[in-house]
């Protein structure tokens, strides 16, 4: 290889990695944009699951308060007999 040929390939190789560089920076870049977004959404998401977590406790608990109501009644009922 030549030293001008040599030159050539390095400054090729240089290049590409100033490009490979620039495009790594655009992409940081980018991903600290979205970083702000993306835990605005991992919060509400959190917020959406706790509130869930509540409403089905609230189910539970109003489902075992119709099911002692009908116990209730069904003893009423039998008593009747």
């Amino acid at each position: 290889m030549t030293p001008a040929e040599r030159k050539r390939r390095m400054r090729a190789i240089i290049d590409q990695h100033a490009e490979a560089a620039r495009t790594f920076r655009a992409t940081r870049a980018a991903l600290d944009d979205a970083t702000p977004g993306i835990d605005y959404s991992i919060t509400g998401l959190r917020r959406t699951l706790v509130a869930l977590e509540h409403a089905n406790e609230a189910q539970r608990v109003a489902l075992d308060a119709i099911i002692a109501a009908n116990e209730a009644a069904l003893a009423l009922y039998n008593d009747d007999e």
